[in-house]
């Protein structure tokens, strides 16, 4: 479960480095998603409560 997580931050994290370069806000953005779609999942948490 823990590697599922570390992946999740890692993609969020590309994303944010990405966005840094681009200084795009819907990048950053996405990456907060990613991110709060990988914490909600490994909380058991289903996607309608995103």
């Amino acid at each position: 479960m823990r590697e599922i997580q570390q992946m999740g931050h890692s993609v969020a994290h590309k994303i944010q480095i990405g966005a840094r370069y681009s200084d795009s806000m819907l990048d950053i953005r996405l990456a907060r998603m990613v991110d709060a779609v990988f914490t909600h999942r490994l909380s058991g948490d289903s996607f309608e409560n995103l």
